[in-house]
C-alpha cells in the first residue's frame, strides 16, 4: 500500500463549522471531524459525527496469499479525485428512527447499528434524510471509497487483513460479538477515526456488483449487474470474511440481522487535502 498524506489541519477548530451541514467542527490527531445534527419531523434530535476522507491513491483488492482471498479481489490502483466525509460509525437504530420513524432491528438498542434494512430501504432513508437536512448530499459510499477508507488510504494495514491477532480489538465478529451486533464505536478506530468498518454489520455500498477494472481507475462505480455490494463482514462471520478486500453481492431487496449501512457526504466545501 502507498500511504497518502493526511489532510492539512484547518485553522478553525471547536468553533462554528466551515461546512453548511455541520453544527460543530474540530480537528484531532486523526484529522477533521464534523457533526451533522438531525432534527426529525417529530422534533427529536440526534447527532451523527463524520470524518474527513482525503483524496488520494491506494491499492485496492488482496494479495494472492491473503487468507480467505476470493477471485473477485484482484488488485488495482485506485485514485479518488476529491475528498468526502464518511460517518464515524455505522448508522444507528436511533438515527434510523429519527428519520424513518421505525425500529426494524432484531433487538432494539438506540446505539446499536440499524439492520434488517435493504438497499432499497436505505434509498428511502436517504431521500427523507436529505429533505430533513436541506438537501445535504447524503449517500452511500462506493465500494472503492469504502475500501479506501477502511485501509485509511493505505496508512493502516493492520485494519485490512482480517488477522485474528489484530481483529479482536478492531471488530465485532464471530469470536468477539456474543452472537449479536454491539453498540457502535466500542472497538478501536482506524487511522482516520472510523469505527466498525470491519465486523458488527455488513455495510451496503452504492455500487452494482461487477468485475474490478484492470490496472488503475479514478472514482470507479460498479454498473454491471443488478445485485448491489456489501462490505466489511458481520458479527456472525469468521475472520477470513472480515477483511477490507472481501466483497459480497446481494439483491437490493435483501434484509438481514447482520446488514446495515454507513453514510457519506460529498465534500463540496472541501477541507484542503
Amino acid at each position: 500500500m502507498t500511504p497518502v498524506s493526511p489532510p492539512s489541519r484547518p485553522a478553525i477548530a471547536g468553533r462554528a463549522a466551515p461546512l453548511a451541514w455541520a453544527t460543530t467542527y474540530t480537528v484531532d490527531a486523526r484529522g477533521p471531524r464534523a457533526v451533522w445534527h438531525v432534527v426529525a419531523a417529530d422534533g427529536s434530535e440526534v447527532q451523527v459525527p463524520f470524518r474527513y476522507i482525503p483524496a488520494g491513491s491506494a491499492d485496492i483488492g488482496s494479495d494472492l496469499d491473503e487468507t480467505g482471498r476470493e477471485s473477485d479481489e484482484q488488485r488495482f490502483r485506485l485514485h479518488l479525485s476529491r475528498g468526502r466525509w464518511m460517518a464515524e460509525s455505522e448508522t444507528t437504530q436511533l438515527v434510523w428512527a429519527a428519520v424513518i420513524g421505525t425500529w426494524p432491528a432484531t433487538d432494539r438498542d438506540p446505539q446499536r447499528p440499524v439492520e434488517h434494512v435493504s438497499w432499497n430501504d436505505v434509498q428511502e432513508f436517504l431521500t427523507r434524510a436529505r429533505a430533513l437536512a436541506a438537501n445535504v448530499p447524503l449517500r452511500l459510499p462506493s465500494e472503492a471509497e469504502w475500501e479506501y477508507a477502511c485501509r485509511a488510504g493505505g496508512a493502516d494495514p493492520a485494519f485490512a487483513s482480517g488477522d485474528p491477532a489484530t481483529l479482536d480489538r478492531q471488530a465485532w465478529y464471530r469470536s468477539t460479538s456474543g452472537d449479536r451486533s454491539q453498540q457502535v464505536g466500542r472497538r478501536a478506530a482506524n487511522a482516520l477515526g472510523l469505527y466498525d468498518l470491519l465486523g458488527n454489520v455488513w455495510e451496503w455500498c452504492e455500487d452494482r456488483y461487477g468485475t474490478y477494472p484492470l490496472g488503475e481507475a479514478t472514482d470507479p462505480l460498479g454498473t454491471e449487474r443488478d445485485t448491489r455490494v456489501a462490505r466489511g463482514g458481520g458479527w456472525g462471520d469468521r475472520a477470513p470474511l472480515v477483511r477490507a478486500a472481501n466483497r459480497v453481492a446481494l439483491d437490493p431487496t435483501v434484509r438481514s440481522a447482520s446488514l446495515g449501512f454507513r453514510l457519506v457526504i460529498d465534500a463540496e466545501e472541501t477541507v484542503a487535502p
